[in-house]
């Protein structure tokens, strides 16, 4: 299926390309156009508590406005086809909005209608931002993810089989990935590694790791719960942790919870710091 023929064929001018619906249309390829045409919004992910991408924004009123009446099939279909687009800017952030934007509204009650599959194993770059702001449903992932996996997440649950691996790099720290950051509740299970920075500045919920982190687990963190089965990386584990548990089994870093306030870290069950001080 060649993407760009599909919305040609469906919009041979520029006025019906204005039209986001069509009642002879099907909703997958509403959905496909719609991404072609708002996947350029700006993104502003990366700002302080700056919770909504306009892409957010932009898609919550054209659905609105226009009704379009897709289905959890229409998702997980788009998110195989969407790799043929020549680039897929955003495109993480647009399948959470489709996900959330039912379940938030209510319009659909079957609860297999709350459970998502994607499938990104077989996209170019790893999509970034799954998860960004997930309010409820669950979202099962098969393939590498980037940066903001769950990030400022509310609430359901997001599964990953696979590794968060992100381009995104910062000149001091390197790589940026970011797992849960800013999340306030709900529950992520990666089994594979997650990059660095998991759960940097948590407010609430869990994160499981059968893999290893980088560096960075549970900096700033306020509440909640991290588990890595491996190791939490070299450096910065609770760093400036304001609350919170971290649990990790695999090798102990020398410095844990430097500027840390309060909160709880394990090491294989055993307490090894607590509130401003190393215990082991």
């Amino acid at each position: 299926m060649n993407i760009k023929n599909i919305i040609e064929k469906e919009y041979e001018t520029v006025e019906e390309r204005n039209i986001i619906t069509q009642t002879n249309r099907s909703a997958l390829t509403d959905l496909l156009f719609l991404y072609d045409r708002i996947k350029h919004a700006k993104d502003r992910t990366g700002l302080k508590n700056e919770l909504y991408t306009d892409i957010h924004l932009e898609v919550y009123d054209k659905i609105g406005e226009k009704r379009i009446n897709y289905s959890k099939n229409d998702i997980e279909e788009f998110c195989i086809i969407a790799s043929e687009f020549d680039e897929q800017k955003n495109i993480g952030v647009f399948l959470t909005v489709l996900i959330n934007e039912p379940y938030k509204k209510e319009r659909v009650n079957e609860k297999e209608e709350t459970e998502y599959h994607l499938l990104v194993s077989h996209y170019a770059t790893p999509p970034i931002y799954i998860g960004l702001c997930n309010d409820g449903p669950i979202i099962h992932i098969n393939g590498t993810v980037g940066t903001g996996l769950g990030r400022h997440m509310l609430n359901g649950k997001i599964h990953l089989q696979g590794d968060v691996k992100s381009k995104i790099t910062n000149q001091n720290r390197g790589e940026m990935d970011l797992v849960g950051a800013s999340m306030n509740g709900g529950i992520i299970v990666i089994n594979g590694n997650a990059g660095d920075s998991v759960g940097h500045s948590m407010t609430g919920g869990s994160i499981c790791v059968s893999g290893s982190v980088r560096f960075g687990t549970g900096s700033s963190m306020i509440k909640g719960t991290i588990f890595i089965q491996g190791s939490p990386g070299k450096e910065g584990v609770g760093n400036r942790m304001e609350g919170g548990i971290i649990y990790f089994n695999g090798v102990c870093p020398q410095k844990i919870g430097e500027e840390g306030k309060k909160g709880e870290i394990y090491h294989k069950n055993k307490l090894i710091w607590k509130d401003y001080r190393r215990t082991a």
